[in-house]
Protein backbone atom coordinates (compact mmCIF):
# COMPACT_ATOMS: atom_id res chain seq x y z
CA UNK A 1 0.00 0.00 0.00
CA UNK A 2 1.18 3.23 -0.88
CA UNK A 3 -0.21 6.44 1.43
CA UNK A 4 0.54 10.14 -0.75
CA UNK A 5 0.01 12.81 1.46
CA UNK A 6 -0.67 16.50 0.71
CA UNK A 7 2.93 17.89 1.06
CA UNK A 8 2.26 21.44 0.78
CA UNK A 9 0.37 21.26 4.08
CA UNK A 10 2.61 21.95 7.09
CA UNK A 11 0.92 19.56 9.68
CA UNK A 12 0.78 16.60 6.80
CA UNK A 13 4.41 17.31 6.06
CA UNK A 14 5.27 16.86 9.64
CA UNK A 15 2.52 14.03 10.78
CA UNK A 16 2.87 11.23 8.19
CA UNK A 17 6.49 10.78 7.72
CA UNK A 18 6.79 10.65 11.71
CA UNK A 19 4.85 7.30 11.29
CA UNK A 20 6.79 6.58 7.84
CA UNK A 21 8.87 4.18 9.69
CA UNK A 22 5.78 2.43 11.91
CA UNK A 23 3.98 2.29 8.63
CA UNK A 24 7.01 1.10 6.39
CA UNK A 25 7.20 -2.12 8.51
CA UNK A 26 3.25 -2.87 8.36
CA UNK A 27 3.58 -2.37 4.10
CA UNK A 28 2.96 0.93 3.83
CA UNK A 29 4.89 3.16 2.01
CA UNK A 30 4.62 7.22 2.12
CA UNK A 31 5.37 9.83 -0.25
CA UNK A 32 4.40 13.30 -0.80
CA UNK A 33 2.07 14.79 -3.59
CA UNK A 34 1.60 18.37 -4.28
CA UNK A 35 -1.93 19.80 -5.02
CA UNK A 36 -3.42 16.48 -3.10
CA UNK A 37 -6.79 17.57 -1.55
CA UNK A 38 -7.00 14.70 0.69
CA UNK A 39 -5.18 11.53 1.87
CA UNK A 40 -5.09 9.01 -0.45
CA UNK A 41 -4.53 4.95 -0.08
CA UNK A 42 -3.38 3.22 -3.07
CA UNK A 43 -3.87 -0.87 -2.30
CA UNK A 44 -3.26 -2.11 -5.05
CA UNK A 45 -6.07 -1.74 -7.25
CA UNK A 46 -8.20 -0.22 -4.70
CA UNK A 47 -7.90 3.99 -4.11
CA UNK A 48 -8.81 5.69 -0.72
CA UNK A 49 -9.43 9.12 -0.49
CA UNK A 50 -9.79 11.41 2.83
CA UNK A 51 -11.91 9.36 6.13
CA UNK A 52 -11.52 6.08 4.04
CA UNK A 53 -7.87 6.31 3.59
CA UNK A 54 -6.93 6.41 7.44
CA UNK A 55 -9.45 3.44 8.17
CA UNK A 56 -7.58 1.44 4.89
CA UNK A 57 -4.29 2.20 7.08
CA UNK A 58 -6.07 1.48 10.24
CA UNK A 59 -6.42 -1.95 9.58
CA UNK A 60 -2.89 -2.51 8.39
CA UNK A 61 -1.80 -1.75 11.34
CA UNK A 62 -2.39 -4.52 14.48
CA UNK A 63 -2.49 -1.94 16.67
CA UNK A 64 -4.91 0.55 15.56
CA UNK A 65 -7.60 -2.33 15.16
CA UNK A 66 -9.81 -0.72 17.63
CA UNK A 67 -9.44 3.02 15.46
CA UNK A 68 -10.71 0.63 12.49
CA UNK A 69 -13.77 -0.38 14.41
CA UNK A 70 -14.56 2.81 15.94
CA UNK A 71 -14.26 4.84 12.66
CA UNK A 72 -16.87 1.67 10.80
CA UNK A 73 -19.18 2.04 13.81
CA UNK A 74 -22.57 3.60 11.86
CA UNK A 75 -22.75 6.53 13.98
CA UNK A 76 -19.37 6.87 15.01
CA UNK A 77 -18.20 6.69 11.14
CA UNK A 78 -20.50 10.02 10.37
CA UNK A 79 -18.28 11.94 13.17
CA UNK A 80 -14.92 10.46 11.83
CA UNK A 81 -16.23 11.56 8.47
CA UNK A 82 -17.12 15.32 9.09
CA UNK A 83 -14.37 15.53 11.27
CA UNK A 84 -11.73 14.53 8.59
CA UNK A 85 -13.39 16.86 6.20
CA UNK A 86 -13.34 19.32 8.92
CA UNK A 87 -9.71 19.02 9.20
CA UNK A 88 -9.14 18.67 5.36
CA UNK A 89 -10.68 21.91 4.51
CA UNK A 90 -9.22 24.00 7.54
CA UNK A 91 -5.64 22.37 7.17
CA UNK A 92 -3.94 25.18 6.26
CA UNK A 93 -5.13 27.43 8.67
CA UNK A 94 -4.06 24.46 11.71
CA UNK A 95 -0.55 24.38 9.82
CA UNK A 96 -0.29 28.27 10.73
CA UNK A 97 -1.57 27.89 14.02
CA UNK A 98 0.90 25.02 14.92
CA UNK A 99 3.72 27.67 13.15
CA UNK A 100 3.84 24.63 11.02
CA UNK A 101 5.41 26.29 7.68
CA UNK A 102 4.19 25.10 4.38
CA UNK A 103 4.56 25.03 0.88
CA UNK A 104 2.21 27.89 0.79
CA UNK A 105 3.67 29.91 2.94
CA UNK A 106 7.40 29.24 2.72
CA UNK A 107 6.94 30.55 -1.54
CA UNK A 108 4.89 33.62 -0.07
CA UNK A 109 7.63 36.40 -0.41
CA UNK A 110 7.94 37.84 3.39
CA UNK A 111 7.05 41.64 3.20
Amino acid sequence: MKLLFDDACGICRRWVPFWGRILAEHGVAVEGARGLEDLRAVDGPRVHDGAEAYRAVFRRLPWAAPFWILSTAPVLRRIFDAGYRLFARNRYRFSSACRLSSFRSAARPSS
